[in-house]
């Protein structure tokens, strides 16, 4: 299965927007674990369309596939650790919650719609 860029860069950016929304005014309820599946997929398509432009045969393109998921959870989870470390050291000190979550959840949603506008209008805002 396979979905166009240009539906899966803007939904992409969209789930990013979505998912710091929620952060600020909780919006999915119940359903947190179903979105965030959903919203998983999506970002799914967008590796594998990545994986896909480099024409791997097939028999390569699912073990290049497992690969890079693989070498990205392992980045992923080193990241965390480190910033979970970081994170639960400055927990306790006054401010916390709304620089560290509710301005970070700012910046990402202001990035996400950045993105957002990037891939459905064709222009450049961001610097990178």
């Amino acid at each position: 299965v396979a979905l166009p860029p240009w539906f899966v860069e803007p939904a992409i950016a969209a789930t990013i927007v979505l998912a710091a929304l929620d952060n600020l005014r909780p919006i999915f309820g119940g359903r947190r674990g179903l979105v965030t599946f959903a919203f998983g997929l999506v970002h799914g398509f967008g590796f594998a369309g990545v994986l896909g432009e480099l024409e791997l045969p097939a028999g390569e393109f699912a073990w290049a596939l497992l690969r890079f998921n693989l070498g990205l959870e392992f980045g992923q989870l080193l990241i965390v650790l480190a910033v979970a470390a970081l994170l639960n050291c400055a927990r306790r000190r006054r401010g916390y919650a709304r620089l560290v979550i509710g301005g970070g959840s700012l910046a990402a949603i202001a990035l996400g719609v950045a993105w957002l506008i990037e891939r459905t209008a064709d222009v450049s805002l961001l610097p990178f």
